[in-house]
């Protein structure tokens, strides 16, 4: 069943009306690499692609991460801009990049111990689907950037509540 439900989306993923090939890659970029078309938990498996392009650039050096980070974050801006025009929404729910940027800056900085790593998915998707205060107030922004801004704000908590718990118990 679940597979079956997969198959169409991934089916209506590629038989999208898209104009032309930079768009298309517009669309799988602020799309989480078409993770938002997951019908189950697609927040989770966008938070789950953070960490692993996360893991893959760990071992550069901290500025050369940064520098793909910020690229990311741009190319994510422009991608989203497109995506809000496409799907004529002002948050549409296929947009996943938005996951793996708040999960990313959660994880930016920190060292790739197993420990961190699940405690920064546990608090980030936690405060990604609760938005406590101040994530909900980063949700009225409009445009790209507001498609954006709630999950840096979970981000930048999850590292503060990671950071602690790693200072007091480790």
């Amino acid at each position: 069943m679940t597979l079956n439900l997969l198959q169409s989306h991934l089916l209506e993923v590629f038989t999208l009306q898209v104009s032309n090939i930079l768009n298309r890659f517009y669309l799988l970029w602020a799309t989480g690499f078409f993770t938002g078309f997951i019908p189950k938990a697609p927040g989770t498996i966008g938070s789950l692609v953070g960490i692993l392009l996360f893991l893959l650039i760990n071992f550069l050096e901290i500025k050369i991460q940064i520098l793909i980070f910020l690229l990311y974050f741009l190319i994510s801006l422009k991608s989203v801009a497109y995506t809000i025009r496409y799907f004529n929404k002002n948050d549409p729910s296929e947009v996943n990049c938005d996951e793996i940027i708040g999960i990313w800056i959660a994880l930016l900085f920190f060292q790739p111990k197993t420990l961190i790593i699940i405690l920064a998915f546990i608090f980030f998707r936690t405060f990604d689907i609760l938005k406590p205060f101040p994530v909900r107030n980063f949700e009225n922004f409009h445009g790209p950037f507001g498609v954006i801004a709630d999950d840096i704000v979970a981000g930048l908590l999850t590292k503060g509540v990671v950071w602690l718990i790693m200072k007091i118990f480790y």
